[in-house]
């Protein structure tokens, strides 16, 4: 019984001591010819003309500068595509914050998508 409650006690410390990052909301205005994918399993994913772009948290970038959390992606997406060619990294702002556009190419099922 004092285990147990001794273990509840650490983890309500645990949680009032090391507090969760607030969940992030946003929402996306699309520029003409993009669609939103229905029945997608990622909130924002989109299509136009074969190209797509999504918008998904990645937790384990958290705690990560922007150039580490690009290099990270990129090296996650080179997994995936081993043929990803990448174009020049283009630096943004999203609502006041920094941030990076990454555009690649890669080819699937005999296609090349960009």
């Amino acid at each position: 019984m004092y285990k147990m409650l001794f273990l509840l006690c650490g983890l309500m410390l645990a949680f009032s001591v090391f507090p969760q990052p607030p969940k992030s909301y946003i929402t996306v205005s699309l520029p003409e010819g993009w669609a939103k994918i229905q029945g997608s399993v990622l909130e924002h994913q989109y299509l136009k003309n074969g190209a797509s772009f999504i918008i998904k948290e990645e937790t384990v970038l958290n705690g990560k500068t922007l150039n580490a959390a690009v290099a990270a992606a990129k090296q996650q997406i080179g997994k995936f595509f081993t043929d990803a060619v990448f174009a020049p990294d283009e630096s943004v702002r999203i609502d006041g914050h920094d941030a990076c556009s990454m555009t690649f190419c890669y080819s699937a099922k005999g296609e090349t998508w960009s």
